[in-house]
């Protein structure tokens, strides 16, 4: 689990015993000083209060689950989740290009899903990366990894690291490396948010997209060789 998150949580769980536990005993002494009812009759229902303190906690998690904007929130500058295009280099070259998801899992943890494409917009193949691991202090999330690639078994282990602009309050940018049975030496990564989701709602729209980010990208290292 997400450290902010958990601690949202056991937050809430605290507030919801002690609040509960309260409106319980008064709930008692009402009904005492009205009706003869003897103690063991209130006993009975500490069952039914336990059930429902379960369903509270299971609809709490089910909240954070299903609302975006209440992770945000919560998570503040570890806000990493979203659509995100990402530059793969090795050996100081751009090698492909990805589009890729950090998705928010109901079990608490971070998944890692995409498409991966040559330089040239040829498809390479999807992955889907469910171990990984949020650091809140280094704001870097570390993950394995095993599939296919080129029909060929790949395994490896990454790390992204977020970076905050100045004046902003959420993560835009982040980079990393990553080190395979394909990238013996290592290979690292830069990538940036995206915001406008018209750029890879289908197949052309993100090859159209890629290819002026690389085209930027190459402008943008012509530019800092000359300077």
């Amino acid at each position: 689990m997400i450290k902010p998150i958990q601690h949202f949580i056991d937050d809430c769980r605290r507030w919801t015993i002690a609040l509960g536990a309260m409106v319980f005993f008064y709930i008692v002494f009402r009904l005492s000083a009205i009706y003869e009812f003897s103690f063991g009759w209130y006993l009975l229902s500490i069952p039914l209060i336990y059930y429902i303190f379960i369903v509270l906690d299971r609809v709490l998690i089910y909240v954070l689950y299903r609302f975006s904007w209440l992770r945000k929130m919560i998570l503040g500058k570890n806000w990493i989740e979203g659509d995100w295009i990402e530059v793969l280099y090795d050996k100081g070259k751009m090698d492909s290009i990805a589009i890729l998801q950090i998705v928010y899992e109901k079990q608490g943890s971070y998944t890692l899903k995409g498409e991966s494409y040559t330089l040239t917009g040829e498809y390479r193949g999807s992955f889907v990366t469910p171990n990984t691991t949020y650091h809140e202090e280094e704001r870097a999330l570390r993950y394995s990894y095993s599939g296919k690639l080129k029909e060929a078994l790949i395994a490896g282990t990454g790390v992204l690291e977020f970076k905050i602009k100045e004046n902003e309050k959420v993560a835009e940018i982040f980079e990393g490396h990553l080190l395979d049975n394909f990238h013996t030496k290592g290979a690292t990564f830069k990538a940036e948010k995206i915001y406008d989701y018209a750029k890879i709602d289908s197949l052309r729209s993100k090859k159209d997209f890629m290819r002026e980010y690389i085209s930027k990208q190459i402008l943008h290292k012509k530019e800092k060789v000359n300077y």
